[in-house]
């Protein structure tokens, strides 16, 4: 199944579980290099951030 469709509620909720499970997986991995660059800068912003106002 393809990882970059985006799914309703009701489509979800028509699969079986392991459907569901299988289409959450193929959504996460861990290489940053697969990340959209965006969203790294936020992330990195956003630690940045959280790190900044703790001190």
């Amino acid at each position: 199944m393809s990882s970059d469709r985006i799914w309703s509620a009701e489509e979800l909720l028509e699969l079986s579980p392991a459907e569901r499970d299988e289409i959450i997986r193929a959504g996460i991995t861990s290489d940053l290099s697969a990340a959209p660059p965006h969203l790294l800068e936020q992330a990195r912003a956003d630690v940045s951030a959280h790190l900044n106002s703790a001190d």
